[in-house]
């Protein structure tokens, strides 16, 4: 194994490790931004509460995945399919 593959090895584990971090923590945050103390503006402006709640629902649900399978996400477009 060469040193410039090592390193290429090296990279894409971390751009993985990076990848799988980030997605958890946007959960966490969409999470806290649904069901904390932290609401905001963009679900609470929604007038019609039958579609505020379908879409706190659907953020919840995107929420889940990124903190439960966050590992399973091998690209950013592959997170932004889900959403």
């Amino acid at each position: 194994e060469t040193l410039e593959s090592a390193s290429y090895e090296c990279q894409v584990a971390f751009f993985s490790d990076l990848l799988t971090d980030t997605l958890g923590f946007a959960g966490m945050k969409m999470l806290r931004r649904v069901v904390g103390i932290a609401h905001v503006e963009d679900l609470e402006s929604i007038e019609d509460a039958d579609v505020r709640s379908q879409c706190e629902r659907r953020a919840i649900e995107i929420a889940k995945k990124f903190i439960k399978s966050a590992e399973s996400f091998r690209s950013i477009e592959e997170a932004i399919e889900c959403a």
